[in-house]
C-alpha cells in the first residue's frame, strides 16, 4: 500500500443549473447534464477530481435542487473560474465560494 500525502486547499462551491423561468423539463434537462459540465469545467483548468452531492437550497426565499461541489486544490484561481463559468453558463444570479479560510464570495456577472 502506498499513500501519498500533499497539502492542499479545500474549497465548497454553491450552485445550481436550475431557474425559475424554466419549465420542470427544461431544468431537469439541465440538472441531468450537471455533473458533466462541471467535471469539464475543472478539467479544462487542470483540476482532476471533485465531489458533487444534490442538495436542496434556497435563494431568495425560493427552495430549488442545488448542488455543493467540494474540491482540493491549490489552485485558487482555476476555482474561481469554475465558479464564474458555471455561473454564467447556467445564468445563475450568483455562484457562492466558500475559501479555505472560511471566507465566502459570492461570484456574480
Amino acid at each position: 500500500m502506498t499513500i501519498t500525502k500533499t497539502t492542499l486547499k479545500t474549497f465548497t462551491l454553491n450552485a445550481t443549473p436550475e431557474r425559475h423561468n424554466l419549465t420542470k423539463e427544461q431544468n431537469n434537462k439541465r440538472h441531468a447534464d450537471y455533473a458533466a459540465t462541471v467535471s469539464q469545467a475543472f478539467k479544462t483548468v487542470g483540476i482532476d477530481g471533485f465531489t458533487i452531492q444534490e442538495v436542496k437550497g434556497y435563494w431568495q426565499g425560493e427552495s430549488e435542487r442545488s448542488y455543493i461541489i467540494t474540491v482540493a486544490t491549490d489552485k485558487t484561481k482555476e476555482v474561481e473560474l469554475v465558479a464564474s463559468v458555471l455561473q454564467s453558463t447556467y445564468e445563475q444570479d450568483a455562484v457562492m465560494l466558500t475559501y479555505p479560510d472560511g471566507t465566502v464570495a459570492f461570484i456574480e456577472a
